[in-house]
Formats: structure tokens, sequence, C-alpha cells
């Protein structure tokens, strides 16, 4: 990263693909992305290996310097593609 200079060649993407297979043998598969950019700096070390230097699209800080509110609203690539299957099996259950 050395090289890369310009915010627009630090562009990161976060991606969780979920798949569900059920009994019956339907396949959901769901994805959830936080886009952002590795700053320029290490922040504090800690929790996973990319919260030092991950900038969530919007931010100014990395995830490890974020409190647990602005981590759940920004940092949610998972949730977001584990809500998703959830949606799916809740209409194949008739419950939504």
């Amino acid at each position: 990263m050395e090289g890369a200079k310009n915010i627009e060649e630090r562009t990161a993407t976060f991606v969780c693909v979920l798949t569900c297979i059920l009994k019956n043998g339907k396949k959901i598969v769901k994805k959830g992305k936080t886009d952002g950019y590795i700053s320029y700096e290490i922040s504090k070390l800690g929790g996973l290996t990319y919260n030092p230097v991950f900038i969530p699209k919007g931010f100014n800080k990395t995830i490890i310097e974020m409190d647990d509110e602005e981590f759940n609203k920004v940092h949610n690539h998972r949730m977001v593609a584990l809500e998703l299957v959830i949606e799916d099996i809740k209409k194949l259950l008739n419950l939504s």
C-alpha cells in the first residue's frame, strides 16, 4: 500500500456470502458488503486484523476507533447477509 497515495487506490470492500441449504434441497444464498478504504496509518491495534486499517465509507476513523453503535451501523456485512437469509426462510415458512 506504500505506493497507493490516492484514496481511489486504497478502496476496499468486505463481503460476506452465506448459504443455507434446506432439507428439501432448496438453497438460499445472500450477500452483505461494507465499502471503505485502507487508511494511510495504522491506528491502535486490537480486534480483527483489519480493524486498525479499514475506514468504512462516510467515516474518517478506523473500525477499531468506533464505538459499538457506530460499528454496528456501518460494519455489518455479516449481519446484512444473515438478515437476508432469515428473511427468505420466513417467506418460505409464511412467517412474514
